[in-house]
């Protein structure tokens, strides 16, 4: 099972790319550009208009956060308030609750610029959080592994000390037995030649049989502590 998990990166969706900052400014634009080719008397279309600048400013937060928010709805009071000075004169309330409109523009894009980058860090926030679950889940497995790699070469160190022991002990016997036939055959006589043969042959045996005892010893020796660490 592969531990890597692939987490979406929080940069904004629109990075700083100039494409999207002219579309922006495009959009503020056209739209205040209605505002001021519509005459006052169609209010309901005015009304329309004020309501599509909140999108290029939600675009702005979403794109580049705090800052964008409020530098589009900067942009958008900019535009809309001399088209509120110059066409709204004859109707003072109506005049009025376009600057509180226009006071809202900023408060909105800082608003929703704070809570994007809020969401934002929280994102970088679970993807560190991730990454590092992911690089724990991979040491945890790679302990794992070599652990059951050493309980089996331990296993198999046991197996390997049993079985050279079984070996060992009809050995014996046989190494007992060409000890008892050179003591019984005098140097000179003629079958003193087979028991020397046989006594190096033992001898021989013996050397080879412990060198898998050996490594079967050093498989089962306690492990070091900081061979772990």
């Amino acid at each position: 099972m592969d531990a890597r998990v692939a987490v979406e990166s929080p940069r904004p969706a629109g990075g700083s790319s100039p494409a999207w900052v002219v579309a922006l400014i495009a959009g503020v634009a056209a739209i205040s550009l209605g505002h001021y080719l519509t005459d006052p008397s169609l209010v309901h279309w005015h009304v329309v208009f004020q309501r599509l600048y909140y999108i290029p400013i939600l675009i702005g937060a979403v794109l580049f956060g705090f800052r964008g928010g409020v530098l589009v709805a900067l942009l958008t009071a900019v535009l809309y308030l001399p088209h509120v000075v110059l066409h709204w004169g004859h109707d003072t309330a109506y005049r009025w609750a376009q600057f509180t409109e226009i006071g809202l523009f900023p408060a909105f894009g800082a608003f929703a610029g704070f809570m994007l980058d809020r969401v934002r860090s929280e994102r970088e926030r679970h993807r560190k959080t991730a990454e590092e679950l992911a690089r724990a889940y991979e040491h945890l497995q790679a302990t794992f592994e070599r652990l059951r790699l050493e309980d089996r070469m331990a296993a198999l160190g046991a197996l390997s000390v049993g079985m050279a022991h079984e070996i060992r002990n009809p050995l014996g016997s046989i190494s007992g037995g060409i000890e008892i036939l050179e003591q019984a055959v005098p140097t000179g006589d003629p079958r003193r030649e087979f028991v020397d043969i046989l006594k190096r042959a033992g001898a021989r045996r013996d050397a080879l049989g412990e060198r898998p005892l050996d490594r079967a010893r050093a498989r089962t020796r306690a492990p070091d502590p900081g061979d772990h660490a």
